[in-house]
């Protein structure tokens, strides 16, 4: 099932990074699960599952973009949930090599507003795709921006 307003993007020009791109405005990224409630604080909401949520609907879930391709890889997303605490910290590199290797990211940066809510329909907040993805949206937003990806000038809450 994927909703309408899911964007499919151009890929970046050729001899350009993936992760290059234009006038990044993202500097806030929050996380929540599908299961509570949305709030206007929320601002744009993302969908960041492959697969959508079980007994929630459209209208529930209130998501602004179902953004399956910024999701782990399929492959990636079994292995890691055979065992999410025994393989985070490889699962949270071979997630951000993915990242950095597609045009999801930049494509994404291209359109999303200063705040974005990430959200996610699974139980572990700890061990969550959904952390590394928000991880790798600010820091290349402010690369892009030429910003030192280690400063403390971009926001992520959950």
């Amino acid at each position: 099932m994927e909703s309408q307003s899911t964007q499919r993007h151009e890929p970046v020009g050729e001899g350009r990074s993936s992760l290059e791109g234009g006038a990044v405005r993202l500097r806030e990224v929050s996380l929540k699960r599908v299961y509570e409630e949305p709030d206007p604080s929320d601002g744009f909401r993302v969908l960041v599952d492959k697969l959508w949520p079980r007994g929630v609907s459209k209208a529930k879930a209130a998501v602004d973009e179902w953004a399956k391709d910024l999701t782990p890889s399929t492959d990636l997303r079994k292995w890691f949930h055979e065992d999410t605490a025994g393989r985070w910290d490889e699962f949270r590199s071979a997630y951000r090599r993915e990242l950095e290797e597609g045009d999801a990211v930049s494509a994404f940066l291209s359109h999303a507003p200063e705040h974005v809510t990430l959200v996610y329909a699974g139980k572990d907040a700890v061990h969550n795709h959904a952390k590394v993805l928000r991880d790798v949206l600010l820091d290349v937003a402010k690369w892009q921006r030429g910003e030192d990806p280690s400063s403390d000038g971009a926001r992520a809450s959950s």
